[in-house]
């Protein structure tokens, strides 16, 4: 019985050190100079929506296409940490607490 319990608490430690590691990439993405630059494109084109009503298919188009490219980069760039990070299991299993930052 002790050893199921171990393993359960080893489990949720880990558990929380993913979600916590998720967040902590979430934020460093969202601070990268090409993230920053879709942000301020989508923003752009959603006053130039906003200002005027002719064209605005084809600036909606332009925007869904910066949101599409903007959330293929953050789930590929998470997909990539997640995998490093996995990489060194032991480390995020032991010292979940103090884990590396993000390697870009």
């Amino acid at each position: 019985m002790e050893e199921v319990a171990s393993v359960l608490k080893r489990h949720l430690m880990v558990s929380n050190a993913v979600k916590t590691r998720c967040s902590e990439i979430c934020n460093q993405l969202a601070s990268e100079p090409q993230s920053i630059r879709i942000i301020n494109d989508i923003v752009m084109i959603r006053k130039e929506i906003c200002s005027r009503s002719i064209e605005i298919e084809m600036l909606m188009e332009k925007y869904d296409d910066l949101r599409l490219e903007n959330q293929c980069l953050v789930e590929e760039r998470i997909y990539e940490q997640a995998t490093k990070d996995a990489k060194q299991g032991e480390k995020l299993d032991t010292f979940f607490d103090t884990l590396p930052k993000l390697q870009v």
